[in-house]
């Protein structure tokens, strides 16, 4: 009964774990297929994936240990269907390669390598510049291990 007086302290804030920090934590368990999904709301809006599945999309032998990241379009995507055009923009400019897979699923893809930090900096870019206009609170982030 005398402890209802005492002034509480304010617990510290739990800092939360950055995406760089997650990522090499995962790869230095020995994780070989990470897959970092980004999503607004329950729609994916782009993934960051192992390069090994995409040999024949583009990406060159030396490549194929490390990341890329994927952004894909089709009708059912409508949350994020409007942003393919500053998707194309890049691969006009060389950054994507594009491939149709299935049939009317326009993929773009791009070699990140495998440095936590670098990726990081990518998803972070990514949201800022492409996906600019969707509210950070409705952006979410999934690691995914197969």
């Amino acid at each position: 009964m005398f402890g209802l007086f005492k002034k509480r302290t304010k617990q510290k804030v739990r800092k939360q774990v950055s995406i760089a920090d997650k990522i090499s934590y995962i790869l230095n368990r020995g994780e070989t297929g990470l897959h970092i999904n980004i999503y607004v709301d329950d729609q994916i809006l782009f993934q960051v994936v192992p390069a090994k599945y995409y040999a024949e999309k583009g990406v060159s032998k030396e490549e194929l240990n490390e990341f890329i990241e994927i952004h894909f379009f089709n009708k059912n995507k409508t949350l994020t269907i409007e942003h393919e055009k500053f998707i194309k923009e890049l691969e006009q400019k060389g950054l994507l390669i594009h491939f149709e897979e299935p049939k009317n699923v326009n993929n773009y893809i791009n070699t990140i390598g495998k440095n936590p930090d670098k990726i990081q900096e990518i998803i972070n870019n990514r949201i800022k510049s492409i996906y600019s206009n969707i509210s950070e609170d409705r952006i979410s982030i999934e690691y995914v291990c197969y």
